[in-house]
Formats: C-alpha cells, structure tokens, sequence
C-alpha cells in the first residue's frame, strides 16, 4: 500500500526509422489516389471503442476536399466485430459520406508509411481509457493528432502536451478542433514538434532501459 513503491512506466512509443518518417506526403497522397485532398486518419484496428461515428458526424461539416482514412480491418473475424463493421459501412452510406472515406482493410507493415505520410492529422476518438499501440504509432510519426480526454491521454500531456484534447463522445469539440489545426499551420507544427519530442523521449528503447534499472533495483532489494 506504499505508493513510494508504485512506478509508472508509460505505453512506449515505436521508433520510425528517418527515410521513413520522411516520405513526401505529395508523393504518398498520389499513391493513394488522393492528390490535393486533406486527409484525416484513425490508425489501427476497426472496434466499437475507436469513436469512429464522432468522426463521421463532424466530417459531415468539414469542406468537401477532407477524407477520412480508416486505416485498418475488423481486428477478428467473429460474428461481433464483422457485425460492427458492416454496421459501419451501412452507417458511411447512410450519411452520404462514401466519396469522403476510405477504409483501407487490414494493413501490412510495410503499407503503414505511405498512410502516414499522406496523413494531415490523426484522430484518437476512442471512448476506452485503456492506453492504444494505434495511437503510440501515430505519435511515432509526429503527426498532429487530437484524441479524447480519456484519463491516459490527459495523462500524456501531463508528460508533454502532445496531443489536442477533446471533450470523449462530443462531435461538436472534435469538429472544432480540427478546424482548429486546418487553419493554423503554426499549431500543427508545434503538435508536430511535441509528438517528436514525446516521441524521443518514451521511445520503446528507452522505456525498455527504464524497466531494466526497476528489475536491477529489485534484485539488488
């Protein structure tokens, strides 16, 4: 029960290699298909908790020339997630919004740089407090990126501000926050710059070195 015992070791954040994370996003965007278009993404597995209806809601609002990209497929094939996805899908169609998102289906590793190169800013909509490898990722690829105010993500800016925070489950904030960053190239940059620099410094490497010292401290009692 002694707090001074309890050691916090954030979700660590992969290293992208440079030539990677310095792809020219004109050169990905023509790959895509999608020259000349702004393109917001939600990386990672398809699933209830990513909050992709406040993303359909506010892109209903945004200019004609933003995409949405879901990035990736339904996680299993069981009857509950093929479920949800068709569900999805019927939702897109319903709200007329097929000519402005693209669901890529599941991504292999190497399909993973162009997405994010081509990406003006990630969203984070999730409802669920747990920490995502998704959006590690796109903090990894120093993208601008707005996610909810979920206990660890405002744990994150705690650490360093990141991330542009909106209120969990409000469309309106999310739109706004994303006009927000659209019209001020010096805030995406600065969100940009602080994904780097959280990048860097909880980078899978040296969370790893932090984990080790706390083991070597154990032993030694």
């Amino acid at each position: 029960d002694n707090p001074e015992k309890v050691i916090l070791i954030p979700h660590g954040i992969p290293d992208i290699p440079d030539e990677v994370n310095m792809l020219s996003p004109v050169d990905s965007r023509m790959e895509l298909g999608l020259e000349g278009k702004t393109i917001l993404t939600i990386f990672g597995f398809i699933n209830r908790r990513k909050g992709y209806e406040l993303a359909l809601d506010a892109l209903l609002e945004l200019p004609e020339d933003v995409i949405l990209i879901i990035a990736g497929g339904p996680m299993t094939d069981n009857t509950q997630d093929r479920e949800y996805y068709d569900s999805l899908l019927q939702r897109i169609i319903d709200m007329g919004l097929k000519g402005k998102v693209r669901i890529t289906g599941y991504l292999k590793e190497e399909d993973v740089p162009v997405i994010m190169s081509a990406t003006d800013i990630c969203l984070a909509p999730f409802s669920s407090p747990a920490a995502s490898g998704a959006l590690s990722l796109c903090i990894g690829y120093n993208k601008p990126i707005i996610a909810s105010d979920t206990p660890v993500n405002v744990e994150t800016c705690e650490r360093i501000p990141c991330l542009e925070i909106f209120k969990v489950g409000d469309s309106q904030d999310l739109l706004m926050k994303i006009k927000g960053i659209l019209c001020n190239k010096k805030k995406a940059e600065e969100l940009s710059r602080l994904a780097r620099e959280y990048s860097e410094r909880f980078s899978y490497r040296r969370v790893a070195e932090v984990t080790v010292k706390v083991y070597e401290e154990v032993l030694q009692g």
